[in-house]
């Protein structure tokens, strides 16, 4: 778990060199526990190979707005999206974290969506 976490900083340290919001992730990251790190480290990785991204919205009783940019969402899921009918928005030129890069976009989608 150590090696681990330490290899993602280094990971995140070359990403966020282009990013500020990868540098604040970076240093959360930083804080957290190794094991922590390693045991979500093994579920991500996992996940694709356990789960059917998306199915876990799919089934949601109420309604679900996916929220994405195809720039940095997974190609699963880009699938799976095509291949569904679920209530989705694209906000392109956001990062992973439109509530911190895109509030105010963010903000106007959730409320238009869910008025």
């Amino acid at each position: 778990p150590k090696e681990f976490h330490s290899e993602f900083l280094d990971r995140l340290d070359h990403l966020a060199e282009d990013s500020p919001i990868v540098y604040r992730y970076r240093n959360e990251v930083a804080k957290a526990d190794a094991r922590s790190i390693w045991e979500l480290g093994c579920d991500v990785a996992a996940w694709p190979y356990t789960q059917e991204p998306g199915a876990l919205l799919a089934a949601c009783a109420s309604r679900v707005c996916y929220i994405y940019n195809p720039e940095n969402a997974p190609q699963p899921t880009i699938r799976w999206l095509t291949e569904h009918s679920l209530d989705r928005v694209r906000l392109d030129g956001t990062s992973h974290w439109p509530t911190i890069d895109a509030a105010d976009r963010l903000s106007a989608v959730l409320c238009e969506q869910f008025a």
